[in-house]
C-alpha cells in the first residue's frame, strides 16, 4: 500500500476502493452516499497538548481534530450527515 489513511476524511478524499486495515485483512470500500458540505465560519481554535478544537459559527458543539488549521484559514468546510453537522473536511481562507 502507498498511502497510510488515518480517518473518515482520508477514506473519503481517496480515489481508491481497496484498503488493508491495521489487521492486515482486505477491505473493499466504495462511496454510495454523498451529503451536503457548507462553510462555516471559525469562531475560535483551543490548542490542546495532542489535538485541538475547533468551534465553528452557527453549530453548537466544538470538533477535535489532530492539527489546528493555520492562521490564513478562517473558514471550515463541514459534511452533513442526515440533516446534522458531522465532520470538518477542509479548511478555507474564503468561503
Amino acid at each position: 500500500m502507498k498511502f497510510q489513511i488515518d480517518d473518515y476524511i482520508g477514506l473519503i478524499k481517496h480515489r481508491g476502493k481497496n484498503y488493508v486495515d491495521s489487521g492486515g485483512r482486505h477491505i473493499y470500500y466504495e462511496k454510495t452516499k454523498y451529503t451536503a458540505l457548507k462553510c462555516h465560519k471559525i469562531m475560535r481554535i483551543e490548542d490542546h497538548l495532542l489535538s485541538s478544537t475547533v468551534w465553528l459559527k452557527d453549530i453548537t458543539f466544538s470538533f477535535k481534530v489532530k492539527r489546528p488549521p493555520t492562521s490564513k484559514k478562517s473558514w471550515a468546510q463541514v459534511l452533513y450527515l442526515n440533516g446534522l453537522p458531522w465532520l470538518i473536511y477542509d479548511y478555507l481562507e474564503q468561503s
